[in-house]
């Protein structure tokens, strides 16, 4: 796939050379979910590369948003916004041509796992770097290996680059996503209008792009108003949330994470209307309005991201005040909803602080009132798209 010019040889490790650093420099350049970044970077060094906002754009990610709601209500969840499922799977395999697969067992010391690496080193010999998930269930790529195998070199979100066994990612499930054989895709004005079907159904249904086995994940519009629904009644909600750890800090840590990923989704999906748009010509002044609502929407949402800090936890980051990500919450290592892990990275005092001390109320009008202009703004750019959509016969 790839010229070998590109594999590096030094001592005992061979790399890929021109693998795209993941560790986000602020909180405006930051690629999400994980799953679309680490995709983006291992291909970007193929023959085959595909840009992060057509990533996002093809596979739908653009233009979903979903919320967990629970037993104890609408808490959130860090994993309603990854980007590992199989509908985003199968739109990647459609319109980029690489047939990803995925491998997913419980650890990188399964047997299953285990006769993954051969498969790893010929991969990454051959000039593909793979995906795989950290302990936080956040993608990196293994671009690398030394020891004949026994350790490998790792771009994740938090460092530019480890060198660790493959057993130290520590993620239960192990997940790894083999870019194999490359086809040719299907033009993009082939499947637009099918990306473009996707994103009305994914706003319109609330059980779009959500597994049965998860099925308490909300999509589209019931997604944003659960989410709204949270700020609402956050002291009630983290009160009741006893299956959560450390409850204020958890339902607002969710809160941020879903709305990084917001911000990045919509600014993509701006830019992939505009750029996209004459696709159908009929439809172009459409589209064209619906890429001026993502990216008001895009906007409004970096108007509250403090744009010289990372929103990492590990680089003792900050968000801006109107969203008060406590600082409390800067000292756990990455976004772990293990309870031990979170217990002790606060205080007796800091756990004992009320919902309200943790997350104050003012600040949370403030991400209502944003996510509520959100939400006119998506309804108003679904209704664009369908009017598109019905131009073109």
């Amino acid at each position: 796939m790839t010229g070998l010019s590109k594999i590096k040889h030094e001592a005992d490790a061979v790399w890929i050379e021109g693998v795209p650093v993941l560790k986000p420099k602020t909180a405006l350049d930051l690629m999400l979910p994980t799953f679309a970044g680490a995709l983006y970077a291992a291909l970007s060094v193929t023959e085959h590369a595909v840009s992060y906002e057509d990533i996002l754009g093809m596979s739908g990610l653009a233009f979903r948003v979903r919320w967990y709601v629970g037993e104890h209500g609408p808490t959130g969840c860090p994993c309603a916004p990854c980007g590992e499922t199989k509908i985003v799977n199968a739109a990647l395999k459609k319109a980029t041509g690489w047939q990803l697969r995925v491998v997913a067992d419980n650890g990188w010391d399964t047997p299953q796992m285990q006769q993954l690496i051969p498969e790893i080193i010929k991969s990454i010999n051959s000039g593909i770097p793979i995906t795989a998930v950290d302990r936080n269930l956040n993608s990196g790529v293994i671009y690398g290996y030394a020891d004949d195998g026994e350790t490998f070199l790792v771009r994740t979100y938090y460092a530019a680059s480890l060198r660790c066994k493959l057993s130290k990612l520590g993620q239960k499930p192990a997940l790894a996503c083999f870019p194999g054989e490359h086809t040719q895709p299907l033009s993009l004005s082939e499947i637009f209008s099918d990306i473009l079907q996707a994103a009305v159904e994914g706003w319109r249904s609330e059980t779009y792009d959500t597994d049965p086995a998860a099925s308490k994940l909300k999509s589209g519009r019931a997604a944003l108003e659960a989410w709204i629904n949270l700020l609402s009644n956050f002291e009630k909600i983290s009160r009741n949330a006893k299956g959560f750890a450390v409850e204020p800090f958890s339902l607002l840590g969710f809160h941020v994470w879903a709305y990084q990923h917001l911000f990045e989704a919509r600014k993509a999906a701006a830019a992939f209307l505009r750029k996209n748009a004459g696709l159908i010509p009929a439809g172009k002044p459409d589209l064209l309005h619906a890429s001026e609502n993502y990216q008001a929407e895009s906007e409004l949402l970096a108007s509250v991201l403090e744009d010289e800090k990372s929103i990492y936890p590990q680089q003792n980051s900050t968000i801006h005040s109107q969203i008060h990500f406590h600082g409390a919450w800067n000292k756990i290592a990455g976004f772990s909803i293990d309870r031990a892990d979170m217990l002790k990275a606060l205080s007796v005092e800091e756990q004992k602080r009320s919902p309200d001390e943790v997350w104050q109320p003012e600040a949370r009008k403030v991400s209502k009132r944003i996510l509520e202009q959100a939400l006119e703004l998506e309804n108003e750019a679904i209704g664009f798209i369908e009017s598109a959509l019905s131009s073109d016969g």
